[in-house]
């Protein structure tokens, strides 16, 4: 398969357990996810976009959200990046998992 990306878009105040599953299942299509016959058919890029939330405010959530998929094997953040989004009329910004 010639998958490019995958994207899962949450607003910042969404449920943080279901910010946590969408982590996984994005890191899943990135390095789990197989054709029907078998080959691998990973996403080159999965995206986890978080609107409502902008830079100065990205190392509390990236907290909270890292401590909700502690010790969780199904979650690898190599395999997925973040965009935050504070508000129309501003830049989306990629920010970092460390």
């Amino acid at each position: 398969m010639d998958n490019l990306l995958i994207v899962e878009v949450k607003p910042e105040n969404a449920a943080r357990a279901r910010m946590a599953d969408d982590l996984k299942k994005l890191t899943k299509f990135r390095r789990d996810l197989k054709d029907q016959w078998g080959n691998p058919g990973n996403y080159w890029a999965a995206y986890f976009w978080v609107y409502g939330v902008g830079p100065a405010g990205w190392p509390a959530l990236r907290r909270r959200l890292l401590q909700e998929v502690a010790d969780c094997p199904e979650f690898d953040r190599s395999s997925v990046s973040c965009i935050v989004h504070e508000r129309a009329g501003l830049r989306a910004v990629l920010v970092p998992w460390a």
